[in-house]
C-alpha cells in the first residue's frame, strides 16, 4: 500500500512538471497578393510579410508553423528593399496548391534579397524571381544555421535573380549548412563567375 502512494505521488508531480513545460501547437497563416488584414486567415490573409510577422518558432516540423500563400494570377509583389528574415524554427513557406505558378514572389522595388534564413525552414511550391543582391543568395541566402537545423526547397522555380559576386538563387554561407534543393528549377538565373 505504501508503494502504491508513492507512486501516485510522483506520477502526480511528474504530471506538475510536464503541465508547466510550454505547449507548441502548429498555426497556419495565410497571405494573398492582396491581402491586409493582420489575422492572416483564410477568409481574412494579409501580405506575405504580414504573414511571416506571426509566425513563431516550433521545436520540430510537427509543430512549426506554416505560412500558406494563397493561389493568384496575381504576383506577390515585394517593393521595398527589407528582406524577409526567418528565424522561426520549423516553418514551412508553400504555395496552397504546390503550383508555383500561381505563387510568384516578385521583387518589385529596390535591390534586395528575398529570403534571409536563420533557421530550419521549407520553401515549397513558390517562385523567387527578379531579385537583385550586389553578393550571393539573390532569391535564398541560408545563413548560420545550427548544426540540428535543415533548409528544404522542393518544387520551387527561381527565374532572373541576378548577383555581381557568387551564386543568385539559393547560397548557404557555409559548407556545413544542411541544405536540401530538389524538384526545382533554375532558369536566367545570373551569377558571376566565381558563382
Amino acid at each position: 500500500m505504501k508503494h502504491i502512494k508513492m507512486f501516485r505521488a510522483a506520477l502526480a508531480a511528474l504530471v506538475t512538471v510536464f503541465a508547466s513545460l510550454p505547449v507548441f501547437a502548429a498555426n497556419i497563416y495565410y497571405a494573398s497578393p492582396s491581402g491586409t488584414s493582420t489575422d492572416c486567415t483564410m477568409q481574412s490573409p494579409g501580405s506575405l510579410k504580414q504573414a511571416l510577422a506571426k509566425v513563431q518558432g516550433g521545436t520540430s516540423w510537427e509543430d512549426g508553423d506554416t505560412v500558406i500563400l494563397l493561389d493568384s494570377d496575381s504576383t506577390y509583389n515585394i517593393s521595398d528593399a527589407q528582406e524577409m528574415k526567418i528565424t522561426a524554427a520549423f516553418l514551412t513557406i508553400r504555395s496552397e496548391n504546390a503550383n508555383p505558378d500561381k505563387a510568384v514572389i516578385y521583387r518589385s522595388g529596390n535591390s534586395q534579397r528575398c529570403f534571409n534564413v536563420a533557421a530550419s525552414v521549407k520553401f515549397e511550391g513558390l517562385t523567387i524571381k527578379n531579385f537583385y543582391l550586389d553578393t550571393g543568395g539573390a532569391a535564398i541566402y541560408v545563413g548560420a544555421i545550427g548544426e540540428s537545423d535543415s533548409v528544404i526547397i522542393d518544387n520551387c522555380k527561381f527565374i532572373q535573380n541576378k548577383v555581381n559576386q557568387w551564386t543568385a538563387g539559393v547560397y548557404s554561407s557555409s559548407l556545413n549548412n544542411d541544405v536540401t534543393v530538389k524538384n526545382s528549377h533554375f532558369e536566367r538565373v545570373r551569377t558571376s563567375p566565381k558563382g
